[in-house]
């Protein structure tokens, strides 16, 4: 965030249809729908959040972030720079997980699979790591 508070808009990686980025203020009405929907939530380990929830984790955890390598980037479509998601690395230096989080309406698109594949490239090639971690 600026002094002014305002988020500055990062693009740390895209892909042929992807570009992930630090998450803005626009981000936050999609980003709770997805994290109260129980479909949504129900893959990555958990209960919907509720909308409370959500607005509050949006506002701490992701806005204006990351700010460097680690961290669920923002995935937005380049056709029309709609937010459908996040999708990252957590962790740091040898060892890290990949997440992703895609909106329901993007599923059966393979965006998560173009995700998945851009983040485990930067993991092993660029930042030397020597494991990715994933599960479902």
């Amino acid at each position: 965030m600026s002094e002014g508070g305002e988020s500055f808009r990062v693009v740390f990686l895209e892909t042929l249809r992807l570009n992930f980025r630090t998450h803005q203020p626009e981000d936050e009405a999609q980003f709770v729908r997805m994290h109260t929907d129980l479909n949504v939530r129900r893959y990555v380990g958990g209960r919907a959040w509720s909308v409370q929830e959500a607005t509050e984790r949006f506002r701490q955890a992701y806005l204006g972030k990351p700010k460097r390598t680690y961290g669920l980037w923002a995935a937005e479509l380049k056709s029309d720079g709609r937010y459908i998601g996040a999708c990252g690395l957590i962790g740091s230096q040898r060892h890290a997980s990949l997440a992703y989080y895609i909106a329901p309406q993007y599923w059966s698109r393979g965006l998560a699979t173009e995700a998945a594949k851009a983040f485990v490239e930067v993991g092993f090639h660029r930042l030397q790591l020597a494991h990715i971690f994933a599960d479902v």
